[in-house]
């Protein structure tokens, strides 16, 4: 399945994409352990979309689903942009943004981010709007930025791993 802004589904129903790997690939790739592994998170790349993206051929970060302010590391305030729509056709919203970073704050991927998220608060002051703010300047504060964001009503089937390949919702031009 194809997905883009303000777009219809394109692509060839039940066609597929094959990403060739070194290695085992994992047969259901949890989002919520982003950032362990690098095969993993390649295929959460092609399923997932963040609030920026790193661009590595011109070195610097993009907006993706939102616009962020990141002049200030230790207060960020990200606005969506625009319609963006998970693969079943509803419009992602900031409480999803805010239930995502919710959720690595309870399962943090390694203990850097564990201690980092710990003081980090997240704030939908309003619908579209989403506020990071760290007690002090951190470059995790971009790290956090570009973490896959999930539907929130899927983040508890997918911590107890009650959520088999069929049943995800993804924000990025593929279904697994």
């Amino acid at each position: 399945i194809y997905i883009y802004k303000d777009g219809n589904l394109v692509g060839i129903p039940g066609g597929s994409v094959n990403i060739w790997l070194v290695g085992k690939a994992p047969e259901n790739p949890n989002p919520l352990t982003f950032g362990q592994d690098k095969q993993h998170d390649l295929i959460l790349s092609y399923l997932f979309r963040w609030l920026i993206r790193y661009n590595h051929e011109i070195k610097r970060y993009e907006w993706d689903l939102a616009r962020c302010n990141i002049d200030d590391l230790s207060s960020i305030e990200c606005t969506l942009t625009g319609s963006w729509k998970w693969s079943d056709g509803t419009t992602i919203k900031t409480d999803d943004v805010v239930a995502t970073i919710q959720a690595f704050k309870d399962n943090p991927p390694n203990d850097k981010m564990k201690t980092f998220l710990s003081k980090l608060s997240v704030v939908s002051k309003k619908e579209g709007i989403v506020t990071l703010t760290a007690p002090e300047k951190n470059s995790l504060m971009l790290d956090i930025l570009t973490y896959p964001i999930l539907r929130s009503d899927m983040i508890e089937r997918i911590r107890t791993e009650r959520l088999g390949p069929d049943g995800y919702v993804t924000s990025w031009p593929y279904a697994f």
